[in-house]
């Protein structure tokens, strides 16, 4: 695919700049599956990626069940500026009072920490998405939990430590009382980390998949171990070529 092919010149120029590169591709692996399969729920993207026992250990909420999984493009600040958006957080408030910005895979500002969100779904039933994307040679170290934090809404505009970023607290305070105005939204959110190859978490634990006791926010992630059931062959081959699966 092209994106795959712009991705292999990245890393041929600049091999740092691969976790970067990361980005757009896992914005079309996800868009080209839900192309093919445009009926998805959470729930069947969720049992795409991790068998039945471990979806069963999970304990999902009901909402995965009937929620549409349905990601379509990506989209960067020219775009978000090209909808009369002042900043991130107008654009996710737009998303909510209008379908056809949903479903879009924002890249917002760097201060706001994941790589990308989205209000997804349809209708009067919406949920949230936040998604970290890595790229190593190795496991990936975040036993300190920095990436973990970045896909945690209530943690956005933190520092990665999770404390108050004093240049951004009229943002933070702007978003916290956006989520407050929007509690079911994000009761039902869901929380991609694709960490290629692997992640080492806190206390060496080893799950993938699990629901967030504090919020119940799915969390998942997508590594050299079920990667394959989600990217297209094309794909993969350039991250073995490279030597990063």
């Amino acid at each position: 695919c092209a994106v795959g092919d712009s991705f292999s010149r990245v890393l041929g120029l600049c091999q740092p700049a691969g976790g970067h590169a990361m980005e757009p591709l896992l914005v079309a692996e996800l868009a080209n599956w839900c192309k093919d399969n445009d009926q998805a729920t959470v729930k069947d993207f969720i049992s795409l990626l991790f068998d039945d026992a471990d979806v069963a250990l999970a304990k999902l909420p009901v909402w995965v069940n009937q929620a549409p999984f349905n990601v379509k493009k990506g989209c960067n600040k020219e775009n978000r500026n090209a909808s009369k958006c002042k900043n991130d957080i107008e654009f996710v408030s737009l998303a909510v009072k209008q379908d056809m910005y949903r479903n879009t895979l924002l890249s917002p500002t760097t201060v706001k920490r994941p790589d990308f969100e989205a209000v997804m779904g349809q209708g009067d039933s919406p949920w949230f998405l936040a998604a970290s994307s890595k790229l190593y040679g190795r496991t990936f170290d975040d036993t300190n939990g920095d990436d973990l934090r970045s896909t945690d809404p209530s943690l956005f505009y933190c520092k990665k430590d999770g404390t108050e970023n004093g240049n951004c607290c009229r943002l933070k305070q702007h978003w916290d009382n956006f989520r407050e105005e929007q509690t079911n939204l994000f009761t039902r959110c869901l929380r991609i980390h694709c960490c290629i190859p692997d992640v080492k978490r806190n206390n060496d634990k080893n799950a993938r998949l699990w629901v967030e006791k504090c919020d119940s926010s799915i969390v998942l992630y997508i590594t050299e171990n079920n990667i394959r059931r989600l990217f297209r062959p094309g794909s993969i081959e350039i991250l073995e070529q490279n030597g990063y699966l």
